[in-house]
């Protein structure tokens, strides 16, 4: 919910709804530990998926939510309709099965940039582990995931 005239109490507020149930591979998923970022034009919202019924208790992948926020436009922040797009960010050799955070970016992030998403591999049982960072370039036009991972060692 958003108070657009800012004030919390008696003021006007916008509410919307994004559906977490996916299709993946023709199987119902639906989506668990969220994550949530926002910058000046958009809210960024991450889950793990998981399948219905009769599948594994652990997550099958990830997605990401882009909402624009349509300030001045008629958009969410205006109370018009919420624009709101559904990618899976996993690219390359990356892990599908990692919880991807997205990153709250503080001063101004590098040019085209909207988001990093950012997973720790903490349960892979020993040797080194890892951060996997996904960059999000144009997250309202076409977006562009690029993935890396930072190797930290075995803690």
């Amino acid at each position: 919910m958003l108070s657009v005239d800012e004030q919390p109490h008696d003021g006007t507020w916008c509410t919307t709804t994004i559906s977490g149930n996916t299709d993946i591979a023709g199987t119902d998923h639906w989506a668990d530990y969220p994550g949530f970022s926002v910058d000046e034009e958009t809210v960024y919202i991450t889950n793990n998926m998981f399948e219905f019924s009769g599948g594994s208790p652990f997550s099958k992948a990830v997605r990401l939510w882009v909402v624009d926020k349509g300030v001045g436009s008629g958009g969410i922040y205006d109370c018009g309709a919420a624009v709101v797009n559904k990618f899976d960010p996993i690219v390359g050799d990356a892990l599908d099965t990692v919880t991807m955070q997205p990153a709250q970016i503080h001063g101004t992030a590098p040019a085209g940039v909207g988001t990093f998403l950012v997973g720790y591999s903490g349960l892979t049982g020993g040797g080194d582990e890892f951060l996997q960072i996904i960059r999000v370039d144009d997250p309202l036009g076409t977006p562009v995931f690029t993935d890396d991972f930072v190797n930290v060692g075995d803690i």
